[in-house]
């Protein structure tokens, strides 16, 4: 069985990823919503952390 990637992993890769998107594609719409998202889900825990990475993950493809 697969394990969980902790908040603090993701929460230290999502700033590198935004970053290499500003560096290619800086202010657009997708990048500003990453960047968002990025304060949202830092300040979130428990439940909240959860549904806020999963909103983060599933709204860019809708």
């Amino acid at each position: 069985m697969k394990k969980m990637v902790s908040k603090d992993e993701i929460i230290t890769i999502l700033p590198e990823f935004v970053t290499l998107l500003n560096k290619t594609d800086p202010h657009s719409e997708f990048t500003n919503f990453l960047t968002d998202s990025l304060n949202t889900i830092k300040s979130s825990n428990g439940v909240a952390f959860t549904g806020q990475l999963q909103y983060f993950l599933i709204t860019p493809l809708l």
